[in-house]
Parts: C-alpha cells; structure tokens; sequence
C-alpha cells in the first residue's frame, strides 16, 4: 500500500517524463546503485540498514534508527522487494537518468541476486534504464578476478538493457580492485590484501571475451602514481568515484573537475565528472567522519554546472541510494524528491 501512495504522490508532483537516453545532447548521465538493502519482511532480517550497532527496529525521535544522516521516503526497505525496483526505475526515468552502475560484490552475492533480479525488473518495465556493474569485492588474486569477468560476460554483458558507450558494453571497477593494499592501508583495514593487482592481461582478457570496456576509479587526479599506473595497465577510461573527502579538505571542484579533463585528454581516455549532493558519513562509527553540507541543493547543482563546462563523456551521480554515506538523491523524508527534480532540470531534460 505504501509503495502505491509513494508512486502517485511523486507522479503527480514530478510528471511521467520521458527518457532522453542516446538522444539527449551531452553526457550520458550514469547513478550508483546499491542492491545490498534487507529487512526483515522480505529478507527475514535487516541487512546494512542495522550496521554499526544501529536498530530499525527503535524509533528516534519518531524516525527508525539506521545506519544513515536521513531516512529513505520509503522506508527501511528490502533491495529484492519487486515493488521497491520498480518505483526506483520509475524515479531515475523521471531524472532522466540514462543507467544505474550496480554495486557488485562476486557471484551468489546478494548484490548478484539483486542485480539479476533488476535487470529483469527493468526488462518487464520495458528497459528505460540501462545497467552495469560497479566491481566492488571479491579480488583475492587476479585468478578470482578473470574468473569474476568471466562470470560477468557470459551472465550479464550479453542482455540487452546491458550499458554500452559507443556501441561496447561499459562496466566499472572501484579503487579498491585496482590497489587493494593502498586501499586496505587507506582504510585503517590492516592490511587485508598484502598484492598488487596489474590488470594490463586482465584488460585484454576482458575485450577479447565480451569486448568489455572498464573504467577504473583514480580515486583523485592529485594522486598521480596511481594515474600513471592506470595508463600503464592500459585502461581506456577513469572516473572518481567521490571527490567528497578532496572537496572537504580542499574545496576546489573546478580544479577537480579541470585535472580530471586534462588527464583524460592527455592520454586520449574516456572520462566521467562525478557530482555529489552532500555527503555525511557520521552514522558509520568510523575513525574519521566528515560533513559536506547539501545547502538545500545548491552544492549539488553547482558541481552539476561546472562538470558540465568540461564536456566530459559521463556525468555520474554518487548515488542514487548510498545512505550510509548520505550522498543519496532518492527521496527522503527529510528533503521529499528535491533531487530527482534538480537532476531532471539540470541534466534530464
């Protein structure tokens, strides 16, 4: 009942859209997507809603208390409930949202489940919204990882709503499967991959088997070693995945967005901008915790405006429903649906 009131409520406010998809002018617009969400009415316990000690099942100040700054317009909802995909795929084609990127965390994984179960969701819908993966998990050698795109190219890559740019499928890898023991050391995570992963034969295992097109996360372009190593290894295109802690730390997005164009063009390399609403990870029990303010969507639209100077191949959002670390544009009781309408007036429509 709730997920009907939810879907009329927003058509009437928001409109039925429609998809601008490969005939828009600009950048294609791409959004993270988390399917690792669980409750106990679907899944029989809460999943990641309950992380660092939180408790869905306790109210704060009338609010269930979760592991996220704002609470979701739906709920503590289950990412497997077929009512949740669809209002989700209904919102990012109100957007104008051209794909999701799907957190991926290896076969059999409940984000694997949950994927396969988007991508026929979204078929049954009619295919609105294309989708691909984000490699997130499961690198523990580079034998795991060609067996992992392996998987990948022969489940995934070969249906339809699978994203393609320029004609190949597009598939996402995050900074941690490319230097997970930099990673693991940024992290404080004490060292849980002690290798270095050179993807250069792994690269061209991937184009020979699906003719897949990988785009690695840089972290940061101010962290040049780990640029360099990328056009070694020879990927053809970069992204950052967030740019939260640099725009903390030093708040400079055109410089940002200016040394990511100049080290795509620099090596003929594909590249997305990626643009944040906020972030606010203060939820999560970390070492350190930070806060980027939303300013009631005016830090989100001023990075829409200066990524979309740089003319870059993709503007990604970081994300669709990331709430732990509160740079979710999905409806929330604390702002309703302020960021599907910026994100279709700035770049949907």
């Amino acid at each position: 009942m709730l997920i009907l009131f939810v879907s009329s409520f927003f058509l009437s406010h928001c409109g039925s859209g429609e998809r601008k998809g490969e005939g828009r002018n600009g950048p294609d617009l791409l959004a993270f997507y988390y399917p690792w969400y669980g409750n106990p009415s679907v899944s029989g316990r809460w999943i990641h809603w309950n992380a660092s000690g939180h408790n869905p099942d306790k109210k704060i100040d009338g609010l269930p208390d979760i592991a996220s700054p704002f609470h979701p317009f739906l709920g503590p909802y289950d990412s497997a409930d077929t009512a949740v995909i669809e209002q989700h795929l209904r919102w990012a084609e109100y957007a104008g949202i051209d794909a999701f990127i799907v957190s991926w965390w290896g076969r059999g994984d409940l984000t694997d489940r949950n994927l396969e179960k988007l991508f026929n969701i979204d078929e049954r819908s009619g295919g609105k919204i294309r989708l691909t993966l984000y490699y997130e998990g499961n690198f523990t050698s580079p034998a795991t990882i060609e067996d992992d795109l392996d998987y990948i190219c022969g489940k995934y890559v070969g249906r339809n709503l699978f994203y393609r740019y320029g004609g190949r499928p597009v598939m996402f890898l995050y900074g941690r499967a490319i230097f997970p023991a930099f990673w693991d050391l940024a992290s404080f995570s004490r060292w849980r991959h002690r290798f270095y992963i050179d993807w250069l034969d792994l690269i061209v295992m991937a184009k020979e088997k699906c003719n897949l097109l990988l785009v690695a996360d840089v972290m940061t372009p101010r962290f040049s070693s780990a640029m360099e190593q990328v056009v070694r290894m020879g990927f053809e295109a970069v992204h950052v995945y967030n740019p939260a802690l640099e725009f903390y730390s030093n708040f400079d997005p055109p410089s940002h967005y200016a040394e990511m164009a100049d080290f795509a063009h620099s090596y003929n390399l594909l590249f997305g901008l990626t643009v944040i609403p906020g972030y606010d990870d203060g939820k999560l029990g970390r070492t350190f915790t930070f806060e980027l303010p939303r300013n009631n969507g005016l830090f989100f639209s001023m990075l829409i405006e200066e990524a979309r100077k740089f003319n870059p191949d993709w503007i990604i959002i970081t994300s669709f429903n990331e709430w732990h670390e509160g740079t979710q544009i999905e409806p929330a009781i604390e702002y309703g649906n302020k960021y599907l309408k910026l994100v279709r007036g700035y770049l949907g429509r």
